[in-house]
C-alpha cells in the first residue's frame, strides 16, 4: 500500500522520486546477491548436462599419447574418461577434480583448529611460518573429493606419462611410472571464509590445501594413477613489462625465491622465470599491475626477510626490460634483379662499417664473410660449409610453414616470393613456381619466422666437394691469418710446416665459386656416369670423392646444421637478442676425404682346369672423411658462420608495437596527439562515441616507448583523457641504421660532424644504436661506448 511504501522510505531516508523509490524497494524484497544467485540456479545447467552437453571440450581430458597406451592403460583411462563426462557421483567411481586458480588468505579466515598455526613449525617446507595461505580453487568433476583419507596423484598442464623402468608397451600389463602423489585439505567458500569440510561432491566447487609447494598454476588432482590432465586453456595474455627483482640482503635469496613462487600461484597473470645467468625476471601485464606484485612480494609473500618475519623485505628492482629482434634488410633493388651483378659487386666492395669497428669486428670468422655470404670452416679444416643470409617476408615464412600458400591473391605475397626468387636464382618464373622450389628445400624453422633451406645443387650433389689432398684439410682463403702470424681463426692446430698445403683443395673451391656465380639456387644438371672423379654426381656411393662427401653430408652433418641454424637464431649478432624474419641457405659443401682399400674377394674359374675355382683378392678404393666431424663442431660452425653473414648485410633492430585504446575529449586531442608522436607512436582511428562528446582513439606505440605514458597523458591533458588499454600488437622493423653516419658535406651540415668522445658514435639521435647499447650494457657484453677514449687529453669527469 502507499502506506507501506511510505514507511519504507522514511526507513531508509530516500527522496520520494520514482528512480529512488524503486531502488529502495529492490533493495528491501529482491536484494542483488539473492536474485544473481536465483538466475544462475533457474538459468545455468546442472554440472551433469554442463559436462555432457555445454562444456564437452572444456571439461575433457588429454589423451594419453600411444607411447605409453596399454592395455591397462586403456582400460583405466576410457573408466575415468566416462566418469568425467558424466559427472558421476557413484561411489566406486574415480574422483577426479581440476584446480583451474590459486589465491592467498589471510589465516584468520580460515576455519580448522586442526591448521598448523604460524609459529608450529610443520613439514610443509617452512611455509607454516607465514600468515598467509595458498589455497587452491578446485571443480570436482566426478566422484568425492575427501580431506586426509585418500592420497591423490597430480597431474600437471604438461604431464607425459611414462613406463616403467624396463617397461614394455608390447605387454598389456605394463605399468605407468607413479605421479606425484599426497592427501589434501578440503574448505569450503562461505564469503570471506573458509570452512573444513570433510568430503565434496562431483559438481561442487571447494578450495584445497597443501599444494603452495606444486609450483603448478593448474592441476588435475585422481586418486587413479592412469589419468590425464584437463585439456589447456589458452589465455591469450601476454604481460608486457619484465624486470629482474633481487633481494639487497644476499641472505634472503631463498626467501625471495619462494616468495616468487607463491606470487606466480596466486596471480595467474605473473610469470616468473630464471635466467641462465642467475637473473629472476618478474612479467606483469603493465606498470600498475607491476606495482602491486611488487608491494605484495614485499609485504605478503617474502615478509619475514632476515629472520625476522614483522619486516618488510628489501627488494631491487632493474629497470623494465624491453624485449628487442635483429633482422636484416635488401642491400637494394641490385640484389633480386641482377644476380650475377651484385655476385661481382658485393665481393669487390668494401665492407659495411659495422664489420670494420669493435666489438662486431671481433666476431670470429668475420674475414670470411661478405656480403651477406660466408663460408663457414669447422674445427681442424676438415670441412667448409658455404652459408647465405637474406630477408623473409612474414607472409612467406607463414606459408611455408602451413606448406600451401596462404593468399594467393596477394600481391605482396607474389612480389616478396619473386624477390626471393630472383635473389637466388631459383630459375622459376613465377610466384608458384618459387614457393615450390623453397618448400622443396626446406630444412628447418623456428617460431620467430626464421627459415632455413638447402640449395638445390646441395640437395643434387653438384655443390657437395669432396677434397682428397696431402694435407686432409679444406682450402682456407688468403684472407684468413696464417699460423705464422700468430692466430688461426679456422679453429684447427697451429701447424707451421702448412705453408706447404697453401693450395690445399683450392681447386675444388673454385669450381663450387663458378657453378654458384652461374647456376645459382638450382645448382648444375646431374650427369650420371661411372666416371672415377665425380666431378659432377648425384649419387651419394662412397667410391667417388664428391659421393662418399654427399653421403657424409646426408648421414651425418645435416642434422647438426639444423641444430647450428636453431642455436644462432636465438642469439643474434647485434645485442643477443633473437633473430627474427631471415632466411638461412646452404649453398655448398666441403669435406676433406681421405682413401681407404677394402680387399673384396673374387671367384674366377680357371681356364686350364674348370673344375677347380680360384680366389683372388681385388683393391677397392672408398673414401671417408679425413678428420673427425663431430656434431657440435657442425653446429658451432653454422653458429658463427650465420652470425658473420647476418653482420655483413644492413642490420636493423625490430621492436614490439603495442595497441592502446583511449576515450579522449576534445580539448584533449590536442596534447594527446603531441606525446604519441614524442613517443613514436601512430593514430589509426579516432571516430566519436555516439551520444558523448568523447573520441574513441587507437593507436600503436612502440613498447620501449610505453613505459610511464599513461602518467604523462593524465599530466600533459589535465586529465581529459582516460587511462589507455595496453595490448601486444605487432614486430615491426626500426627503420633506422644503427651504424650509419654522416659522409657528404651535406649530410654534415643536416646531422652535424662525427663525434669521436671515447667511442664511435655518429652524433646522432639514434634510437637503433641507443637501444643496442642499453641491451648490451644490461647483459654485460662490451659496449662501444665505454671504450677507452681516443684523445686522453680530452677526457672530463661528469658526475651528476
Amino acid at each position: 500500500s502507499l502506506q507501506d511504501l511510505q514507511s519504507i522510505l522514511h526507513k531508509t531516508g530516500s527522496s520520494s522520486d520514482e528512480e529512488t523509490a524503486l531502488r529502495s524497494l529492490l533493495r528491501r524484497y529482491r536484494p542483488l546477491s539473492d536474485t544473481v544467485l536465483d538466475a544462475v540456479v533457474e538459468v545455468f545447467p546442472d554440472p551433469s548436462k554442463a559436462a555432457t552437453t555445454v562444456r564437452t571440450h572444456s571439461l575433457a581430458l588429454q589423451m594419453p599419447p600411444p607411447t605409453t597406451t596399454t592395455t591397462l592403460v586403456s582400460q583405466h583411462f576410457a573408466k575415468i574418461q566416462s566418469a568425467v563426462s558424466s559427472c558421476d557421483v557413484g561411489a566406486n567411481v574415480p574422483t577426479v577434480a581440476h584446480i583451474f586458480k590459486f589465491m592467498s588468505t589471510d589465516r584468520a579466515n580460515v576455519r580448522d583448529p586442526d591448521l598448523p598455526g604460524i609459529n608450529d613449525g610443520g613439514d610443509d617446507g617452512g611455509t607454516s611460518s607465514s600468515k598467509n595461505l595458498i589455497l587452491g580453487l578446485a571443480r570436482v568433476l566426478s566422484g568425492t573429493l575427501r580431506t586426509n583419507d585418500v592420497e591423490y596423484y597430480l597431474f600437471g598442464p604438461k604431464y607425459k606419462p611414462q613406463l616403467e623402468q624396463d617397461g614394455d608397451i608390447t605387454n598389456s600389463e605394463t605399468p605407468l611410472s607413479m605421479p606425484p602423489h599426497r592427501t589434501i585439505r578440503l574448505y569450503l567458500l562461505m564469503g570471506s571464509s573458509f570452512v573444513r569440510v570433510n568430503e565434496v561432491p562431483a559438481g561442487h566447487i571447494c578450495a584445497v590445501y597443501d599444494l603452495e609447494d606444486v609450483q603448478l598454476k593448474t592441476v588435475t588432482l585422481c586418486d587413479d594413477p592412469y589419468c590425464m590432465p584437463l585439456q589447456s586453456v589458452i589465455s591469450g595474455i601476454r604481460p608486457l613489462v619484465k624486470v629482474n627483482v633481487e633481494p639487497v640482503s644476499a641472505s634472503d635469496t631463498d626467501a625471495l625465491e619462494r616468495g616468487l613462487v607463491k606470487l606466480s600461484l596466486a596471480d595467474a597473470a605473473v610469470e616468473v622465470t630464471a635466467t641462465a645467468k642467475g637473473e629472476r625476471i618478474l612479467a606483469c601485464l603493465g606498470e600498475l599491475h607491476l606495482e602491486q606484485s611488487i608491494l605484495d612480494l614485499e609485504t605478503v609473500y617474502c615478509n619475514g626477510g632476515s629472520g625476522d618475519t614483522n619486516e618488510k623485505m628489501k627488494l631491487r628492482i632493474s629497470d623494465p626490460i624491453v624485449e628487442f629482434g635483429e633482422t636484416t634488410q635488401w642491400f637494394g633493388d641490385t640484389e633480386f634483379t641482377d644476380y650475377e651483378g651484385f655476385w661481382h659487386t658485393s665481393q669487390s666492395s668494401l665492407p659495411l662499417r659495422q664489420v670494420r669497428i669493435p666489438p662486431y669486428c671481433d666476431e670470429e670468422g668475420i674475414e670470411y664473410a661478405l656480403g651477406g655470404r660466408t663460408r663457414t670452416i669447422l674445427s681442424g679444416r676438415g670441412a667448409a660449409i658455404g652459408l647465405r643470409v637474406i630477408p623473409l617476408a612474414e607472409c612467406v615464412y607463414t606459408s611455408l610453414k602451413a606448406k600451401r600458400i596462404v593468399d594467393e591473391s596477394s600481391t605482396i605475397m607474389d612480389d616478396e616470393l619473386l624477390k626471393i626468387g630472383n635473389a637466388l636464382k631459383c630459375g622459376a618464373y613465377d610466384a608458384k613456381g618459387v614457393f615450390s622450389c623453397l618448400l622443396n628445400a626446406l630444412c628447418g624453422f623456428d617460431g620467430n619466422g626464421n627459415v632455413l633451406v638447402e640449395s638445390m645443387g646441395v640437395q643434387k650433389g653438384t655443390y657437395v666437394m669432396g677434397i682428397v689432398s696431402d694435407a686432409s684439410q679444406v682450402h682456407v682463403p688468403s684472407t684468413a691469418p696464417t699460423s705464422t702470424e700468430g692466430k688461426d681463426n679456422s679453429g684447427g692446430d697451429d701447424n707451421h710446416g702448412e705453408s706447404t698445403y697453401e693450395n690445399s683443395g683450392q681447386e675444388e673451391y673454385n669450381i663450387l665459386q663458378k657453378r654458384l656465380q652461374s647456376s645459382g639456387f638450382v645448382g648444375l644438371p646431374v650427369i650420371h656416369d661411372s666416371g672415377e672423379d665425380g666431378g659432377n654426381k648425384g649419387s651419394s656411393s662412397p667410391r667417388t670423392p664428391n659421393g662418399a662427401a654427399l653421403n657424409i653430408w646426408e648421414n651425418e652433418m645435416r642434422g647438426s646444421a639444423v641444430a647450428g641454424f636453431q642455436l644462432a637464431m636465438r642469439n643474434g649478432p647485434l645485442c643477443e637478442e633473437p633473430v627474427r624474419s631471415v632466411m638461412v641457405v646452404i649453398e655448398s659443401v666441403e669435406i676433406a676425404l681421405q682413401q681407404q682399400h677394402h680387399r673384396q674377394a673374387k671367384q674366377s674359374n680357371d681356364d686350364d682346369n674348370h673344375d677347380d675355382t680360384s680366389t683372388k683378392q681385388q683393391k677397392e678404393i672408398m673414401y671417408s672423411s679425413a678428420k673427425p666431424l663431430s656434431g657440435g663442431m657442425v653446429v658451432a660452425a653454422l653458429r658463427s658462420g650465420i652470425r658473420c653473414a647476418s653482420l655483413t648485410r644492413p642490420a636493423r633492430l625490430m621492436e614490439g608495437h603495442l595497441r592502446l585504446t583511449l576515450h579522449s575529449s576534445l580539448t584533449g586531442i590536442g596534447s594527446l596527439y603531441t606525446v604519441l608522436s614524442k613517443r613514436r607512436g601512430k593514430v589509426l582511428t579516432d571516430d566519436m562515441v555516439e551520444g558523448t562528446d568523447l573520441l574513441l582513439i587507437t593507436a600503436t606505440i612502440p613498447q620501449a616507448e610505453s613505459f610511464r605514458l599513461t602518467t604523462e597523458l593524465l599530466r600533459q591533458s589535465s586529465g581529459e583523457v582516460t587511462a589507455p588499454e595496453l595490448v601486444f600488437d605487432h614486430w615491426e622493423v626500426l627503420e633506422e641504421d644503427p651504424f650509419w653516419i654522416p659522409t657528404t658535406l651535406e649530410e654534415r651540415e643536416d646531422f652535424g660532424e662525427i663525434l669521436m668522445n671515447g667511442d664511435l658514435s655518429t652524433g646522432m639521435d639514434n634510437n637503433a644504436l641507443k637501444y643496442i647499447r642499453m641491451v648490451r650494457g644490461r647483459k654485460g657484453l662490451l659496449v662501444d661506448s665505454s671504450r677507452t677514449v681516443v684523445a686522453a687529453e680530452k677526457q672530463r669527469t661528469l658526475k651528476r
